[in-house]
């Protein structure tokens, strides 16, 4: 069974922080600064965004992004279609368990397309994890598992 991406979605907490104003929010070590400088350099990237404010107070967790980006996501998506599944990936939870997405869920309830028994598959991992989360929204799709519940 074919498999394609039909809507996406995401969430981004507070402004966006240019790269001079990072150690406001991060801090920073002695002598650093070449590195810093070498760093952004490569990677291209001028602004990001901090779930923290300047003090480094978290401003909302990791679930309650996961459930807005979830939200950004149906928002475009086809109101025909049936959710079945929802697979999340994280680099950071706060806790180890329950899983995301299994947090996750109760979170997006009061949307009327997943306001009912769906499968759930959580991943978490430094750089791979939204890729693996995806992978078994894939995998899981195109086995013919995931249908409409009777």
């Amino acid at each position: 069974m074919p498999c394609y991406i039909t809507s996406t979605g995401f969430y981004l907490p507070g402004r966006a922080v240019e790269n001079d104003d990072i150690e406001r929010y991060l801090g920073s070590f002695p002598d650093e600064a070449e590195i810093k400088k070498t760093v952004l350099a490569m990677n291209g990237i001028v602004s990001r965004h901090y779930a923290q404010d300047e003090h480094q107070q978290p401003t909302e967790d990791v679930y309650a992004m996961a459930a807005k980006a979830v939200e950004s996501c149906l928002e475009s998506a086809d109101a025909g279609v049936p959710i079945t599944f929802l697979s999340a990936g994280t680099t950071f939870a706060p806790l180890a368990g329950p899983g995301l997405a299994s947090i996750i869920h109760p979170k997006v309830a009061h949307l009327s397309r997943l306001n009912r028994p769906v499968e759930i598959s959580s991943h978490s991992g430094i750089c791979t994890s939204a890729a693996a989360a995806f992978v078994s929204a894939a995998r899981a799709i195109n086995c013919g598992f995931n249908r409409e519940f009777e």
